[in-house]
């Protein structure tokens, strides 16, 4: 069997992630108990979003106060891609590739809310036909875990 798929990564691949993304303001927005966690959760190498969820409801005893940081931390990461740019011509690489009939796969540390949010913001849905995000496997990147799901799909 030939099949015909490309697999992408979305942060710094298919949109510029890290450009002007402002830490410090998000940060001083919490309390100074949540920065600590924040900090502590990041010196701790998270790779995913689901990992870094489950670390913060590992630290926090409150269960709503773990998931309001957490929500929080959504709504900084919706607004943040919002405003973060796309790569030059990914939008017009996608298309050809679809054009082409190949299989496209998004394989994403990201949380599936975040990305799907990002994909409609951006008018990339419809060139994926296959998304996988760490929330749907139990071994983020760069476990090859999610790869070898998406191989099974495109």
């Amino acid at each position: 069997m030939n099949k015909k798929g490309v697999l992408f990564d979305m942060d710094g691949t298919l949109i510029n992630t890290y450009e002007n993304i402002n830490f410090k303001q998000a940060l001083s927005e919490l309390k100074t108990v949540q920065k600590t966690l924040i900090l502590k959760v990041l010196k701790s190498r998270v790779r995913s979003f689901s990992e870094m969820e489950q670390k913060i409801r590992e630290e926090v005893e409150d269960p709503q106060e773990a998931q309001d940081l957490i929500d929080r931390i959504m709504d900084f990461l919706l607004d943040h891609y919002d405003h973060a740019p796309m790569k030059n011509e990914a939008l017009t690489f996608l298309h050809y590739l679809k054009q082409k009939n190949y299989k496209i796969c998004l394989c994403t540390n990201n949380a599936t809310d975040v990305v799907n949010h990002i994909l409609k913001h951006k008018q990339m849905t419809p060139y994926f036909d296959y998304v996988i995000t760490s929330q749907q496997v139990t071994r983020s990147k760069p476990d090859p875990q999610m790869y070898l799901e998406a191989l099974h799909n495109v």
